[in-house]
C-alpha cells in the first residue's frame, strides 16, 4: 500500500575411506557418508521444486535417530533453492527471502538453573541462560572470541565472523532463536528475555549467526554458486538487511561486498549480520530470473520469534516453508494481536515481486491474541484483510506467501509477542 511504501527505504552507511551409500526417495536425493568412529554423521540433501515429501521426511527422521547428533537430531546439511524474479522493464525483481537453514552447531548445552519468564536486566534488556557445564576452560577449548552484537544493539560493523545465537531445541520454547551478547563461565547472555520459562534440562545449541559472506559467499566463485550476480552497483544484485524499519543494501562488486552507497574504507562488509530468524531482501537488477541457493544445516522444528520492543517496532520473520502457503495456513492469526480496528492490531507486511509493500491485519474480534501451539481452538479465527478501507475480514485469507519467503510484522503495543510458524512441506 502506498501509505506504507516508506516503511522500507534505503539508507547510506557511513561509518575417508568408507563406502558411500546413495538413497533415492520421492522429491529428494541424498548421499549419506558413513562416519568413522567419533565422527559426526551428516546427510547432504538436495531438494527439488522446494519440496520435501512426507516419505522423505519420515526417512530423514528414522535416520536421524541412529546418528551422532546435536540435541538428538542429526546435523543434516541441505541445499535450498529459492526462485528470484527477473527485472521487468525498469522494475527490479524483488523477493524477501527466508532462511530455513542454520550454521553448524558449536556446542550443545543444557539449562542448569530455571530461567523464569519475564526476567532480564539492563539496557538493552538481557538474560543469562544458565549452564554450569559451560566453564571457562570449555569456552577456551571452543576457541571462542569476543562476541559481537554489531548492527543489533548498535550501529557499528563487526570486524570478524564473531556473531552468535542460541537456538532452543527442547521445551515450549523449541525453535526460538536469541542473539548472544556474551559467553562466560556459567552461561550465555542473550539480548531480550523469554515469554515462557526455560526449565532445568532445556537444551539449546550455540551457533554462529549468518553474515552476508557466510551465507552467500566471500569470493567470486562462492557468490556465483549462490546464484548472485556481481559487478557494477547499477546492474548487480542487491542484498538488503532490514534494521529499525529501514533497508540497508549491499552488493558484490567482483572482489568484495560493499554497501550500495556510503562505503567506508577498511570496513569488512562481509561480516554484516543476516539474522537466521529474520531473512533478507533480494533485488534483481537484470532481465533474467535467478535461483538463490542457501546451504546449511536443516532445521527440523518450528520457528519461534519473540517480538520485543516498543509499539510500532518492525520485525522480520522467516517463514520455514518449502512450498507456497496461504496467509490463513501460516497460523499467524493465533499469535498476532487481532482487532477490528487496524490501529489496534499488529500489521503484517508482505513484499511483492515488484518491490511494493502490501499490509494486512487479522480483523478478529476475540480477546487480543492467544500464544501457544497447543490451542485446541483460537480466540481469533483467520480473518485477514488489507489495511486499506473497503475490504472485508477474511478477504485476504487466501493470499499466497511464496515458498522461501520472509515477512515483516509491525507490533501494536509494547507487550512482547511470541510468534510461531510450523513448516509446510507439501501442497
Amino acid at each position: 500500500m502506498a501509505e506504507h511504501q516508506d516503511s522500507v527505504t534505503q539508507t547510506s552507511q557511513k561509518t575417508s575411506g568408507k563406502k558411500k551409500v546413495t538413497y533415492y526417495v520421492f522429491g529428494m536425493s541424498k548421499i549419506l557418508h558413513q562416519p568413522q568412529t567419533g565422527e559426526k554423521r551428516t546427510m547432504n540433501i538436495k531438494t527439488k521444486n522446494n519440496l520435501i515429501t512426507p516419505v522423505a521426511l519420515a526417512l530423514l527422521t528414522a535416520m536421524a535417530f541412529n546418528t551422532n547428533s546435536i540435541a538428538g537430531v542429526a546435523e543434516v546439511a541441505t541445499l535450498v533453492p529459492v526462485a528470484i524474479p527477473a527485472k521487468v522493464g525498469s522494475t527490479a525483481g524483488v523477493k524477501f527471502v527466508g532462511i530455513p537453514v542454520a550454521r553448524p552447531g558449536i556446542y550443545e548445552g543444557r539449562v542448569t538453573t530455571l530461567v523464569p519468564a519475564g526476567t532480564g536486566s539492563g539496557t538493552p534488556l538481557s538474560t543469562v541462560v544458565t549452564d554450569s557445564t559451560l566453564t571457562t576452560q570449555l569456552i577456551s577449548e571452543l576457541g571462542a572470541s569476543t562476541v559481537s552484537t554489531s548492527r543489533v544493539s548498535n550501529d557499528a560493523f563487526a570486524t570478524a565472523d564473531n556473531q552468535y545465537l542460541i537456538e532452543i531445541t527442547s521445551g515450549p520454547n523449541i525453535g526460538l532463536v536469541k542473539t548472544v551478547s556474551a559467553v562466560t563461565d556459567g552461561g550465555a547472555t542473550v539480548l531480550g528475555g523469554f515469554s515462557k520459562r526455560l526449565d532445568v534440562g532445556t537444551t539449546y545449541v550455540l551457533r554462529k549467526d549468518w553474515t552476508i559472506g557466510s551465507l552467500l559467499g566471500t569470493d567470486s566463485a562462492g557468490v556465483a554458486a549462490s546464484g548472485i550476480k556481481g559487478g557494477l552497483v547499477s546492474s548487480a544484485d542487491h542484498i538488503g538487511v532490514i534494521r529499525n524499519a529501514r533497508l540497508e543494501l549491499y552488493y558484490w562488486n567482483g572482489t568484495k561486498w560493499l554497501p550500495t552507497s556510503g562505503a567506508v574504507a577498511g570496513v569488512a562488509y562481509e561480516h554484516v549480520r543476516v539474522p537466521m530468524s529474520g531473512g533478507f531482501y533480494f533485488k534483481r537488477n537484470t532481465t533474467s530470473a535467478t535461483t538463490v541457493y542457501l546451504s546449511g544445516i536443516y532445521r527440523p522444528h518450528r520457528l519461534q520469534a519473540l517480538l520485543e520492543g516498543t509499539s510500532g517496532t518492525v520485525f522480520t520473520v522467516s517463514t520455514p516453508n518449502y512450498v507456497n502457503t496461504t496467509l490463513a495456513q501460516t497460523g499467524l492469526h493465533r499469535y498476532v494481536k487481532s482487532s477490528t480496528l487496524v490501529a489496534s492490531a499488529d500489521e503484517l507486511r508482505i513484499i511483492s515481486a515488484d518491490g511494493s509493500i502490501a499490509s494486512y491485519f487479522n480483523a478478529g474480534s476475540g480477546a487480543a491474541y492467544t500464544s501457544g501451539f497447543w490451542n485446541g481452538s483460537s480466540a481469533n479465527a483467520p480473518s485477514w484483510r488489507s489495511t486499506a478501507s473497503g475490504n472485508a475480514a477474511g478477504s485476504a485469507n487466501g493470499l499466497v506467501i511464496p515458498a522461501g519467503s520472509a515477512i515483516m510484522i509491525k507490533k501494536s503495543g509494547a507487550d512482547a509477542r511470541l510468534i510461531g510458524i510450523d513448516p509446510n512441506y507439501t501442497q
